[in-house]
């Protein structure tokens, strides 16, 4: 999305249509009833046992749950096929009308490929290997990228032909993970489908976990996924097309810091599977060390240099997004503590503080935005986006000192030089070269903007590692750890 977002974002219209289509993609990130979590939990905690049968009767359940989830959804959209007026406001012209209803087709038809690569990434997932289905899933997503240049030239675009050839090089990684599964670990297929139907045993093991995390996705939902869809149904295309290059760039985000974290909530399982309840804590008091720059350095380089990102990558016309994604974007300050919270609390199962900290994002949310809308318009929905993630980190503040001890009036006197000697060098350095920076849309000045981001980035990096004692600590025991097990392999 943020690549091809430039060649659509030129027809409002049409990046509007397409942005709702892809919004449904992300509403099946969670239409899973909770139980992908928990199918999570449980089948890690099989594997660090050894115990593959339970793996796999646990992910035969979950994938029986999520394929019972997507046909229900595809019901639907399938109604949203034949009637789009009703789900969808300012389709005027006929071109409108027929681009919406091809591309809802393409979605309902690649609805079995979207299932089977959850349960691919979930295979390595619980195995902390990730990375080698990603490489397999990046190689092609560089593939889609490249294609945007044959679909989008010349005034044209060519976007139901390109959205299908995304799903299909999906298709391609799916293939390609199952192979390497067999490959590197004989992993049975043939006993994987054999265990997709309903199991009563595995649901009554992960009901608890799973309704909890249901209640947290759909709190999710109404925070992260349904102001799309309330913007394209009660206001217009336009609106949609510009709250979506705030959407895009907070998705960008969140993926790229999932990447980061998405391993530990298998770790965590493993830890706990093991009952290594001092290593569980360990780690997660170095994921806030490490995270704390990691959360800090790039956030405040972007939000300082919000004009000229945004202007360089979709253009003049979308200048009104800057203030919005900006106040956004500095709910990723937080990131280095709900991240490691949100995953902590799954594996140990707070179940009752899941359910706070999940209804609290929606709730202030969308009151914020019914109080605010008429008087702010659009900038109310960052707003509150921000203001409701800021009451979350305080609760989660609240629980990391309760659950893991965390002293954070220490915590701040080891890292507050170096939080404030990094932004203060970023800002600087801003000030000095802000004149230099792109504020035209073009291939070359989005180049110039990601040099610049790399470059601020990497100063304002090294200035906190130079700066924070604990930091250089912990970063420099897991590269002896690191360089200790290549000396050591065969």
């Amino acid at each position: 999305m943020f690549v091809v977002t430039p060649y659509l974002a030129e027809n409002q219209r049409y990046f509007g249509i397409y942005t709702f289509v892809m919004s449904l993609n992300l509403f099946l990130s969670y239409a899973d009833f909770g139980f992908l979590n928990a199918g999570v939990k449980f089948a890690s905690e099989a594997f660090a046992k050894n115990d593959r049968k339970e793996e796999t009767e646990t992910l035969g359940f979950v994938t029986f749950i999520l394929a019972t989830v997507f046909l229900l959804f595809g019901v639907v959209v399938l109604i949203f096929y034949f009637f789009p007026h009703s789900i969808l406001s300012g389709l005027n012209t006929e071109d409108t009308v027929q681009l919406i209803k091809e591309l809802l087709l393409v979605f309902i038809i690649c609805l079995p490929i979207l299932v089977a690569h959850r349960i691919i990434q979930l295979i390595f997932n619980i195995r902390l290997h990730d990375y080698k289905y990603q490489r397999i899933y990046s190689i092609l997503n560089l593939f889609k990228i490249a294609s945007v240049f044959l679909f989008f030239k010349n005034g044209e675009y060519h976007i139901v032909a390109y959205y299908a050839l995304t799903q299909f090089l999906t298709f391609i990684s799916v293939f390609l993970g199952g192979f390497l599964a067999i490959k590197n670990y004989q992993y049975s297929f043939l006993g994987f489908f054999k265990q997709i139907k309903f199991n009563s045993r595995v649901y009554k093991k992960t009901k608890g976990l799973a309704f909890n995390s249901l209640f947290v996705t759909i709190c999710w939902v109404l925070y992260y996924e349904l102001d799309i869809l309330v913007i394209g149904k009660f206001v217009g295309l336009k609106e949609v097309a510009i709250f979506n290059i705030c959407i895009s760039v907070m998705t960008l985000a969140r993926s790229l810091y999932s990447i980061v974290y998405n391993p530990f909530a298998a770790k965590f399982n493993h830890y706990l599977g093991r009952n290594q309840l001092t290593e569980f804590k360990s780690t997660f008091y170095k994921l806030l060390v490490l995270g704390l720059p990691l959360s800090l350095v790039p956030t405040t380089v972007i939000i300082v240099t919000m004009k000229s990102f945004v202007l360089s990558w979709v253009g003049v016309s979308y200048a009104s997004a800057i203030p919005i994604i900006s106040i956004m974007f500095a709910s990723y300050y937080f990131t280095f503590l709900s991240n490691p919270m949100g995953i902590a609390m799954v594996s140990l199962q707070k179940i009752k503080n899941l359910y706070f900290v999940s209804a609290i994002l929606p709730a202030v949310y969308w009151v914020g935005i019914l109080i605010s809308f008429k008087y702010f318009g659009l900038f109310s929905f960052g707003l509150f986006k921000f203001f409701a993630f800021f009451i979350s980190g305080l609760y989660y503040l609240y629980q990391a000192k309760s659950i893991f001890n965390i002293n954070w009036i220490v915590f701040l006197k080891r890292n507050i030089v170096s939080i404030l000697s990094c932004s203060i060098v970023i800002y600087l350095i801003n000030l000095k070269l802000q004149v230099y920076l792109p504020v035209q849309q073009g291939k070359l000045e989005i180049l110039q903007y990601t040099i610049v981001f790399i470059s601020y980035s990497a100063l304002g990096s090294l200035t906190y590692y130079l700066f924070s004692s604990e930091f250089r600590k912990v970063l420099n025991d897991i590269f002896r750890e690191i360089f200790k097990v290549k000396a050591v392999a065969p």
